[in-house]
């Protein structure tokens, strides 16, 4: 795999951006880009580069990039806020979409984890992409934050969401706050990120409390028609318990299709 950097821009803000080539015995003239878009707190050379190391060893050329404030991309660091990680991929998608247009390709948009959550928003945004491809991901904020907290910890959550709301409404005080305190791991998510991702130079933040609203008021299926024809293939591990299952399924539900649902059991 061959990497090639480059620098996207989206409101403004210079993005850090790869392509990924397939080594030129690998290299094919038929196959669409394919990008693939990070999840919470994700940056290109974590998990959007492990799949372009999968997809360039078959022969399809890959792409990805930072969200504004992530790595080495401009923007206020701290501030994850969906709407504009929506605009980040919508033009993501654009700035590829002219690359790819010089070698007569199509693109796949692929995100993982929160990424697919926001592929679909940006697809909706744009009408722009050729295939859709949605991995282990969530489709409402608050449904699947309400799937992985007991009643009591959902109860517990709000009350602290309550406090923390009247405290910086009467103080200005804007202090980071632990991102998986607003987005709820499980025990094995918690591990990976613990024991891995927090290994991963460059990675880590702190969230702003803006991302509570920004989470918990965001849902992409409401309005699908305008992804009628393209193609959308929805993947999730059967055993996901960080997304449940139960996304995949409600996603593929509303979708308009063509579409096919891969659900990897165990």
């Amino acid at each position: 795999m061959q990497e090639e950097k480059t620098t996207l821009y989206s409101d403004g803000l210079a993005l850090d951006a790869s392509f990924f080539h397939p080594e030129p015995e690998q290299a094919r003239s038929d196959t669409p880009l394919v990008l693939i878009c990070s999840g919470y707190t994700g940056m290109m050379h974590i998990h959007p580069a492990r799949f372009a190391r999968a997809f360039t060893s078959r022969g399809y050329p890959c792409c990805t990039f930072d969200y504004r404030g992530f790595g080495k991309s401009e923007g206020p660091k701290d501030v994850v806020l969906m709407e504009e990680q929506v605009r980040d991929v919508a033009n993501a998608l654009s700035f590829f979409k002219a690359s790819a247009e010089n070698e007569a390709r199509k693109v796949v948009l692929g995100g993982w984890g929160m990424g697919a959550a926001l592929v679909i928003a940006a697809a909706k945004l744009t009408g722009d992409a050729d295939a859709l491809l949605c991995m282990n991901g969530f489709y409402n904020g608050e449904r699947f934050q309400r799937a992985v907290r007991s009643q009591a910890g959902w109860n517990d959550f709000s009350a602290w969401v309550a406090r923390e709301r009247r405290h910086r409404s009467v103080t200005g005080e804007d202090k980071p706050v632990d991102p998986f305190a607003i987005y709820a791991l499980d025990p094995i998510s918690r591990e990976y990120v613990e024991t891995v991702l927090m290994n991963t130079p460059g990675y880590g933040l702190q969230a702003r409390f803006s991302f509570v609203d920004s989470l918990f008021g965001f849902e992409v299926e409401s309005d699908l028609s305008r992804l009628a024809g393209i193609p959308l293939l929805v993947a999730h591990g059967g055993d996901n318990a960080l997304h449940p299952v139960e996304e995949a399924h409600s996603l593929f539900e509303k979708a308009p299709g063509p579409k096919e649902i891969f659900i990897l059991e165990g």
